[in-house]
């Protein structure tokens, strides 16, 4: 079956896990976001998915855990790497609007897309984090906004 990002699927074992959607696709592997499974990564030639027509997306579901580690790593890195800026503030702010809002103002979401798409090397560990941010957020890395400006 030729799978693509964004399709639905099920599971044909792990009912429990209910509707599928493809987040990503690498060889034979895909990282499926299901409603109640959460997050899994399937190898397709040993699992053969079933593909479902439906009009709904399926939630994807943020690991708190996993982004808290992001930011508190991020904080930590950068805060006081440049004198007189506070960079981590981003991851703070990040944390802050997810753990309130479960989702980010567009506001923190362009400071965290400007981090993830900053050149140089002072700050590429900088960099690497905010895109371990976003995709933990998102389940992919969006695209830089500023592309056309760039």
């Amino acid at each position: 079956m030729k799978m693509t990002i964004g399709q639905r699927v099920r599971h044909p074992k792990r009912h429990e896990w209910g509707l599928g959607e493809v987040l990503s696709l690498s060889g034979d592997k895909a990282t499926i976001n299901f409603t109640d499974g959460g997050i899994k990564t399937i190898d397709v030639s040993l699992v053969p998915l079933t593909p479902v027509e439906v009009s709904q997306k399926v939630p994807f579901r943020v690991d708190m855990v996993a982004l808290e580690r992001f930011c508190r790593q991020f904080i930590s890195d950068m805060e006081n790497k440049r004198s007189g800026y506070n960079d981590g503030g981003m991851a703070e702010n990040v944390l802050k609007e997810m753990k309130a809002r479960g989702h980010l103002t567009k506001k923190t979401e362009k400071r965290l897309l400007d981090w993830c798409y900053t050149n140089g090397n002072v700050c590429q560990a900088g960099v690497d984090l905010a895109r371990q941010i976003c995709r933990t957020i998102y389940g992919h890395l969006l695209p830089d906004p500023d592309s056309a400006k760039r």
